[in-house]
C-alpha cells in the first residue's frame, strides 16, 4: 500500500503542504492466516513542482514510526493573515489500515524478514557487549 505521489492529481496539494518522505507498506502473508507489514520510508525531491524519489537518498526499510507535522501561518491570496498549511504525518495510519483489515479477515501479524534480521543483530550486538564486558572484567581481576 503506497501513496500515489505520481499520481498528478495530487502534486498541487502534496508540493504545497510540502511531501518530503513517501511510505510504503510491503504486505505479505508467509503462511496462511498470517502477515506481516514491512514499512519502507523513501525522501521525495520536488523539481519544478513534479515529486520524484532520488536514488541518493536515504532509505529506511522495517518496522518505522514516525510523526511530523507543519503548520505555517502567511498571508493567505485574499489578503488575510491566517493558517495556510495545516499537515499531520503519522506514519501508523497506514499501518492501521492493514491491521484493521487483516482483523477483520482472522489474520495474525508477525515479523517480516528484515524485521527478524534486525532483531537478530541487536540481539547479536548486545551478547557482543555482555560477552567483552565479562572478559574485560576477568582481565582487569587478573592483573
Amino acid at each position: 500500500m503506497e501513496l500515489d505521489v505520481a499520481d498528478s492529481t495530487w502534486f498541487g496539494l502534496f508540493n504545497k503542504a510540502g511531501l518530503k518522505h513517501a511510505f510504503i507498506h510491503h504486505v505479505s502473508i508467509p503462511e496462511t492466516g498470517t502477515y506481516s507489514v514491512t514499512d519502507d520510508a523513501r525522501t521525495v525531491e520536488w523539481i519544478a513542482g513534479t515529486p520524484r524519489i532520488p536514488y541518493e537518498a536515504g532509505r529506511e526499510v522495517g518496522r518505522i514510526k514516525k510523526v511530523s507535522f507543519n503548520r505555517t501561518y502567511a498571508f493567505q491570496e485574499q489578503g488575510k493573515f491566517g493558517k495556510v498549511i495545516d499537515f499531520t504525518f503519522i506514519s501508523e495510519e497506514g499501518r492501521a489500515l492493514i491491521d484493521s483489515a487483516a482483523a477483520d479477515l482472522g489474520y495474525r501479524q508477525v515479523r517480516g524478514s528484515i524485521e527478524k534480521i534486525g532483531l537478530l543483530i541487536g540481539l547479536g550486538t548486545l551478547a557482543l557487549l555482555v560477552l567483552m564486558g565479562v572478559i574485560i572484567g576477568a582481565v582487569m581481576l587478573t592483573r
